[in-house]
């Protein structure tokens, strides 16, 4: 079954995912070639870029995954490269954004916005991808989005204990993307 998996890749250009014995590391990509001792790997990154190509000697991959939700992912991210690329960010700030007060101002902006996903810092800890869904004075609703795209539910937040917040980065792209494309 091995060599049967690395075959079906390499013809179908079908995205795979390997794993090392020990805590070596997890390789993601298309085989372009192997051996009976060593497989030859077009390598890509979480976002599906190409990562270069690396070599791997059979005998130390413990585990081969294919057809879950993580390679399908990487596979969809490669051959979507321009999407993902593309931004939808307006700029939609004015210069009269208060000190004291901008999370609030840049959250009313982007309340019930779903052509660009945020990216909010919680007291300066953890970061969420999202959208507002809904907002008061002191606390909003955002929908969390996981990093393969997938409805992680509401969480609510106080307004005050936004640290930072992004805009349509990479990460937000690659989340909306996918989001867009579970739920067509």
């Amino acid at each position: 079954m091995f060599y049967e998996v690395l075959e079906k890749s390499k013809i179908n250009k079908k995205v795979i995912g390997i794993s090392l014995y020990g805590d070596v590391g997890f390789y993601c990509g298309v085989v372009l070639d192997y051996s009976d001792d060593v497989i030859q790997l077009q390598q890509y990154t979480k976002y599906g870029q190409n990562d270069g190509v690396t070599l791997q000697i059979i005998s130390e991959i413990e585990r081969i995954d294919f057809n879950d939700s993580f390679t399908n992912t990487i596979e969809f991210l490669a051959k979507n490269q321009e999407a993902l690329h593309a931004t939808n960010y307006i700029n939609k700030f004015y210069s009269d954004l208060d000190d004291e007060d901008w999370q609030n101002q840049v959250l009313d902006l982007y309340l019930k916005e779903r052509k660009v996903m945020l990216s909010l810092q919680i007291n300066n800890d953890d970061y969420y991808q999202g959208f507002v869904e809904a907002k008061n004075e002191l606390t909003f609703s955002f929908r969390c989005i996981g990093d393969l795209g997938e409805d992680k539910g509401l969480a609510i937040f106080k307004i005050e204990d936004v640290s930072s917040i992004k805009i349509d980065d990479f990460e937000c792209r690659k989340r909306l993307l996918l989001y867009n494309k579970k739920h067509r």
